[in-house]
Order: structure tokens, then sequence, then C-alpha cells
């Protein structure tokens, strides 16, 4: 498997992907499989399965111009990653590429038939998407996605080419909460793509704290943003392994979710049902799939229209929010559908 060549696996960069890298391995290991994962020197994780490389971290492709073409060079970590993968993919039953921002089939015309790409995000590039949409047609159901939302988003892929894999979570991992505080969550990387002011403007509208929880990937986004809004008003906890992010989010009356039609997915969506937590969202991208309006939670379409579900949270049953969790979100669903993938 390979890693986004974005940063260190473990760092919490990589947002949702570093928990669908480690679903996807916990899947193979449970159908006897071996595994090892091709990452950036200073990556960290709970089984003995690195492989490292030192290099260039590539920047996101959420923040390059979508026009703009991705530049790789020789001293970039992809261009090793590929590397790697040309002179060792003999050794594998199959290669599963988790990087989006620089597809490894760019650098190379014939991937190997046992190579998988997996698709955590929305079309934001061109050159990025042209690339996927080649590989889709090439060979077909080979790239997996997660939403058929975000399939919609790409001008060249086709439903027939792609395969769903959507995401989990494991339960077990999550506690229920049906008698929570009144402040609000935000879950996610801090960058500019996934609209934390909007949650800051929300919390504010309400007088209500924003609890806010995530990697600060941008810090020039953050200080900007924050600027505007009293100290007393929100708590920044940092990015949290799921022990701790699960505790804090259960005890919320709701997650505000604003990342819109760049989100695929949404796995805080997930975790916040599986506590128990209603989830506000806008009524794009991925969380359209995830959530049933007026039951878990509110798809909106505007910020008072995400004031006003605030106010309205008290039609939501949090315990429906975590019986959609248990029949929606489970890991054994999740491998079943990994397995299928992966036998095509």
């Amino acid at each position: 498997m390979i890693a986004p060549p974005t940063g260190p696996l473990g760092s919490g960069i990589h947002g949702g992907v570093n928990s669908a890298i480690k679903f996807v391995e916990r899947s193979l290991i449970d159908l006897n499989h071996s595994t090892n994962i091709l990452c950036a020197s200073g990556s960290r994780w709970h089984r003995d399965s690195l492989i490292t490389l030192s290099g260039r971290f590539s920047e996101s492709a959420q923040l390059i111009n979508s026009a703009n073409t991705v530049d790789i060079t020789s001293d970039h970590l992809i261009h090793n990653y590929c590397e790697f993968v040309i002179k060792n993919a003999n050794n594998y039953s199959g290669v599963i590429n988790f990087s989006f921002d620089a597809p490894l089939v760019k650098l190379y015309k014939d991937v190997p038939s046992h190579f998988f790409q997996y698709l955590s995000m929305t079309s934001v590039n061109e050159e990025v998407e042209l690339v996927l949409g080649e590989f889709a047609k090439k060979h077909p159901g080979k790239l997996g996605v997660l939403s058929e939302e975000q399939v919609d988003s790409f001008q060249d892929l086709s439903h027939k080419d792609c395969h769903i894999i959507s995401g989990c979570i494991v339960l077990d991992h999550y506690e229920y909460n049906g008698s929570p505080g009144k402040n609000l969550a935000w879950v996610g990387r801090i960058s500019p793509e996934k609209n934390l002011e909007i949650a800051l403007e929300v919390a504010n509208l309400v007088d209500r704290t924003l609890d806010i929880i995530g990697f600060k990937q941008d810090k020039k986004y953050w200080n900007h943003i924050t600027r505007d809004y009293p100290k007393e008003g929100y708590n920044y906890h940092g990015f949290l392994e799921t022990k701790e992010l699960q505790k804090i989010l259960g005890n919320c009356s709701a997650l505000i979710h604003t990342s819109g039609s760049f989100e695929a997915m949404g796995r805080a969506i997930m975790e916040a049902q599986a506590c128990g937590v209603p989830v506000i969202s806008f009524a794009q991208g991925g969380p359209k799939s995830l959530i049933v309006d007026e039951v878990t939670g509110f798809l909106v379409h505007s910020t008072n229209e995400m004031k006003r579900a605030v106010e309205k949270l008290n039609l939501i049953e949090r315990s429906a929010c975590r019986h959609h969790a248990e029949s929606n979100f489970s890991f054994g669903q999740f491998a079943d559908r990994v397995k299928t993938w992966l036998n095509n």
C-alpha cells in the first residue's frame, strides 16, 4: 500500500486517509495477506509493516489551482515511491495506491495488472482528473471510490468503471452519549477548503462554544480566521486519536460539518453518529449519503440554515444516530466491499 506523499503517516496531515489505510490493511490481514506500507520517513504506525523513504513532500492537490500542472521531479517523495514500485511490484500480489495528490500512475504508462487506485477526494485538479479518468477506462473496477457523489464530481469518470468501497469505523471504539453538553464540535484538517470559519460563525451566532479537533495544516489560515472571534468562543484540541476524540465529540450537542462539495465522504460524520451526535452539514458531496435529513442531523444550504438547524437539535433522537451508524458504517461491511474490489 502506498501512503500519500504529503507528509508522514500518523501525523494527522492525511486526515481520513490514515484511517482508510488502517482499515484496508486490517481487511487484508483478515484475508491472510501480509502487508507493507510505503510511506515517508518519520511515519508512525501501530504495526511493524512500514517501508519508509525520504523525499520532498507534495503539496495537496486541494491547494493547487485546478488548471495548474502537478509537477513531479526526481527529488519528490512520490517519484521515489514510483521507483520502488516499478522495481518491486512483482514481489507483491497487489499494489494499492492511496495517493490522490500526484497519482502513481502518472509516472509510467504500463502499471502492473494488480495495481489498484484508492480515491479519497473529489475533483479539484484538471490534470489529476485526466490521469484518473484514463486509468479507470483502461482498468475498469480497479479505481475504488467512496460515494456516487464523489464520482459525479469528475467529468472523466464513469460509475461503471469505479467500485464503491465507502468507509467504516470500529463501532466498539465509540461510546454512545445520550446526555451531552451544549458545545458544538468541528473535526477535520485545518485548511481553507474545510471552511472552518463557517463553523466559528455559526457557533458565535448561537452563542455556543465550538470544540475544534484536527491537525493544523495551514497555520496562516488558522490565524486569519480565528482573529475575528473571541478565544473564549472555541477550544482547540489539536489532532487526537480515536479514544480521546470520541470523548470530546460525544459530549457535544452536534457536529458542524462545513467541507461541502470538497468532501468525498466524511469520516467525522460517521464518528459523530456513532457517539449519538447529530450532524449538520451542507447538502452536497459525500455527506449527503451519510446523513438522514431530520433523523440523524440536518442537510442545509446556507449558514443561516445551519444556524436554524442548531436551534432544532431537540428534534433529533441521539439513539437514532447511533442506530444508523451501527446499520451502515461497520467494519465487517467495509471488509466485504474491499474483498470484492480486490477480487475484481
